[in-house]
């Protein structure tokens, strides 16, 4: 799956993974040498980011949640497609933004100000949550009611509309 997706990504994720260091001297000997030149990559930096990103939050717990109430495959396949989608939106938004000719910009960089505006906003988004966490509940404790409470409304949709 790593492979067809850097074969998807283009060349320049492909040159900027380090393949050819791999099967020329192979892992044990260079593994130093290799982490480092992954580590500058975007796919390295994106990964971390995410990963660390997504542990602890709603849809961390809602997966584990359907996982334990249905079928673990259809709950992961489903999980996986959704973090696909949302991460192809993700990155067709930020290639749009990055593509704006710099005519109609007239210089400035649209995409970094579209950036700084996401993270402000989210950001505020998150202190606003945490400030209404009532004293005693942990923020997990939140995103774990919360993720509760979308698994049992999507129950009782599945219900309805079944009954």
């Amino acid at each position: 799956a790593l492979i067809s997706a850097i074969a998807l990504a283009g060349p320049s994720v492909v040159n900027a993974l380090p393949v050819a260091d791999i099967a020329a001297t192979g892992l044990g000997a260079n593994a130093g040498a290799f982490i480092e030149k992954v580590a500058g990559t975007g796919f390295y930096q994106a990964f971390s980011l995410v990963f660390v990103s997504e542990i602890g939050d709603k849809t961390f717990f809602i997966a584990g949640i359907l996982a334990a109430k249905t079928s673990k495959l259809i709950s992961f396949v489903g999980s996986i497609g959704a973090l696909a989608v949302m991460t192809v939106l993700s990155v067709v938004i930020g290639q749009v933004f990055n593509a704006v000719p710099s005519g109609i910009t007239q210089g400035l960089p649209i995409d970094d100000y579209v950036a700084v505006a996401a993270f402000a906003f989210f950001g505020l988004k998150t202190i606003k949550e945490a400030w209404d966490i009532d004293e005693g509940n942990s923020i997990m404790d939140e995103e774990l009611a919360d993720a509760e409470e979308a698994v049992e409304s999507s129950n009782n949709i599945m219900d309805a509309s079944t009954g």
